[in-house]
């Protein structure tokens, strides 16, 4: 006997992807390279970051991946080791032990730093839905090169 659980219409959940300001933009903007240590490292995460600042769904796009614990790559202009501190943020202010009574403190919100509009950067494909649970690798949404 299999039971069946209720997942939410794929595309309405993914929608906020289709207005990313990262459509068009390759992959390799967002996930350094092993070998990128310090500046260029910084320089590489911080270019990324400035797309991420000018987009209209930068919280949708951090929400997830912080939700996701997204290992690798800048969503919503955060490194892996800034969401880390996101979600223990946030799983201190829901922990069971909370006597407050008070809803879960919401995470941050990230300034919103204008970026240039480029009219010649080409539409990004949209990231192809996961399928909740499933094994960690189909978890995530892929970003497509």
């Amino acid at each position: 006997m299999s039971v069946r659980l209720p997942l939410p219409p794929l595309a309405e959940h993914w929608a906020w992807q289709l207005r990313a300001e990262c459509r068009g933009v390759p992959a390799e903007v967002f996930f350094t390279a092993e070998s990128d240590k310090g500046h260029r490292r910084d320089a590489h995460e911080e270019n990324a970051k400035k797309i991420c600042r000018g987009c209209p769904v930068l919280q949708h796009c951090r929400d997830y991946a912080v939700a996701a614990d997204e290992p690798y790559g800048i969503w919503g202009a955060t490194t892996p080791q800034e969401r880390r501190a996101l979600r223990r943020q946030s799983d201190l202010a829901t922990e069971p032990g909370d006597s407050t009574g008070r809803p879960p403190t919401p995470l941050p919100p990230v300034s919103s730093v204008p970026v240039a509009a480029t009219p010649d950067r080409p539409a990004r494909a949209p990231a192809r839905p996961a399928v909740p649970h499933t094994a960690p690798e189909t978890d995530r949404p892929r970003r497509s090169a």
